[in-house]
């Protein structure tokens, strides 16, 4: 249930960077989702455990992508919509082409939003770029990414 919270947190996140109109209030109301679930995860599993630590950590790329720059979250959303294309391109069997485009958003996305282990923006390139290697025979590479998504 407390997952539960935390997904309509990512809802508001994910309508905030779809869409520069109401930006700020889907950002707010981020927070405040954020705030309750983690609020109700420590009451339940109290503040030091790792399931509040871990869900601390998840919670932290909500507090890089609020303060990113106006242009900065456009190149955000222009580098998830990438990484959507890529995987798309891969579904279609155009592997050197995904392959192409998921590397570049990879750039972008480790720039703006750093550290990639707790990043979900992250996860969902590295999970792209892990199959893209995977299926060009790159198979070092896409383990290097996919244990990364674990």
């Amino acid at each position: 249930w407390y997952d539960t919270i935390a997904r309509i947190a990512y809802v508001h996140l994910d309508r905030g960077l779809t869409s520069e109109e109401g930006q700020e209030e889907e950002f707010r109301l981020a927070a405040e989702w954020r705030d309750k679930s983690l609020a109700v995860i420590n009451e339940y599993f109290g503040p030091e455990s790792q399931t509040s630590k871990r869900a601390a950590i998840r919670f932290a790329d909500l507090d890089r992508v609020v303060k990113l720059s106006p242009e900065e979250l456009r190149e955000l959303r222009q580098a998830v919509r990438t990484v959507l294309q890529a995987s798309k391109l891969l579904n279609e069997g155009r592997r050197d082409e995904a392959l192409a485009i998921a590397e570049q958003a990879m750039q972008t996305i480790r720039r703006l939003t750093g550290d990639l282990s707790q990043n979900r923006f992250a996860f969902l390139t590295m999970d792209t770029l892990g199959r893209c290697y995977y299926m060009t025979g790159r198979l070092a590479d896409a383990e290097q990414y996919l244990r990364l998504c674990k």
